[in-house]
């Protein structure tokens, strides 16, 4: 089998300060054992194929300037490795991108404890198939510290939660306390950035049961990553609701009509209605929808927000 790039970069990080591809040829064939497998044309043309394994592997880490060359020198601009943000599939595999613009593949067991969107720093281990693969080293900040959970179960020191609307199966774990809740009860937590065992430890600041709805806004919000409360906007003290004649000169005036809203019986906001009408021997439906932008200013804190 030819040799890998992901084995040519580990002989490359093993080598103290410059190094020419003699070097790191002479480097890789002091590792091989020796073999007592026939040797010939086979031998000379699975030779070939190595050469240029590392030909190609120096030339990419030299064009994404991992490397730079003088001469015949190769000189490491720094740890093969770099900082990005960290893009979670729903199979657990990422992509890694930096900010200016390397790409890595991140398998699923490679990923640690990154979650979705995290800034990272990822070592590059490999280069196949015209990708960089690499491991997540550190997470160096989240995306999101708020999450909502799910308690799978309990251990003797540890409540074992897994986050929802997250891609892949990403556990987390909050320390035993007095009042917890229970299996399947839903959580929601806040990372600490620290470890409790393996697994990234939480402390969970409200809870619970599946079947409670009551949930459900701050589940949007951490899903999203919103804010839960909003600030305070001057423009919402004193709306003016009248209708002035400015406004009627750009709109139909329908007031007169007989009007029913079609929002649901739980409905806060009130947006939606329908109007019908017999005019002229047929019928005529007026569906109304509330323009809300005209309350709000445009480039105000509240109009940025939304």
């Amino acid at each position: 089998m030819p040799i890998s790039s992901k084995r040519i970069i580990k002989h490359i990080n093993s080598l103290s300060g410059s190094f020419t591809r003699d070097d790191l040829i002479k480097q890789i064939s002091a590792s091989k054992s020796k073999k007592t497998a026939q040797k010939g044309r086979h031998s000379q043309h699975k030779s070939r194929k190595d050469l240029n394994r590392i030909d190609e592997t120096l030339g990419i880490l030299t064009s994404a300037g991992f490397l730079s060359k003088q001469k015949k020198r190769y000189y490491r601009s720094g740890p093969f490795s770099f900082t990005g943000t960290i893009h979670i599939n729903t199979s657990g595999h990422a992509m890694a991108v930096s900010d200016d613009g390397h790409e890595a593949i991140v398998k699923r067991d490679n990923v640690g404890h990154a979650h979705n969107n995290d800034r990272v720093t990822v070592e590059i281990t490999d280069y196949k198939r015209g990708f960089f693969h690499g491991i997540v080293k550190k997470v160096l900040s989240r995306y999101k510290t708020i999450q909502i959970a799910r308690v799978v179960k309990k251990t003797k020191g540890q409540i074992i939660l897994l986050l929802v609307d997250h891609p892949g199966e990403k556990h987390v774990c909050a320390e035993r306390s007095e009042h917890e809740p229970e299996p399947d009860d839903i959580v929601i937590v806040s990372l600490t950035g620290r470890l409790l065992g393996n697994l990234p430890l939480c402390e969970i600041t409200n809870y619970f049961s599946l079947d409670d709805e009551s949930y459900d806004f701050q589940r949007i919000c951490a899903k999203h990553n919103l804010p839960s409360e909003h600030g305070y906007y001057p423009e919402l003290e004193g709306i003016d609701r009248t209708i002035g004649q400015q406004d009627l000169s750009t709109r139909n005036d329908y007031r007169g009509l007989f009007t029913i809203t079609i929002d649901g019986e739980d409905a806060r906001d009130f947006d939606d209605a329908i109007s019908l009408e017999k005019s002229a021997g047929r019928w005529v439906l007026y569906v109304h929808i509330a323009d809300v932008s005209a309350f709000v200013c445009k480039g105000s804190p509240l109009d940025k927000d939304a």
